[in-house]
């Protein structure tokens, strides 16, 4: 994970292959929290907050990825 806000989260993945560790595929993904019965983004709920809190703190990385923001502007 790479950032998150109330309404997003902006995400980096990647594939290494284990026998020469070249990376093989990589994808960076802005997800954003929608509340079906009004058909629109909206702000998360408390629990979700704090889960994705929580996550940026186990999960933010080290350093930046090769790539990252070509066309996707990190969350605030």
């Amino acid at each position: 994970m790479i950032s998150h806000d109330a309404i997003r989260l902006h995400i980096y993945q990647y594939m290494v292959n284990a026998t020469t560790a070249a990376c093989l595929a990589t994808g960076e993904h802005m997800m954003l929290h929608v509340d079906t019965v009004q058909r629109r983004a909206c702000p998360m709920g408390p629990q979700m907050q704090a889960a994705a809190e929580a996550a940026m703190t186990s999960w933010a990385p080290r350093l930046k990825p090769l790539g990252l923001s070509g066309s996707i502007k990190p969350a605030s």
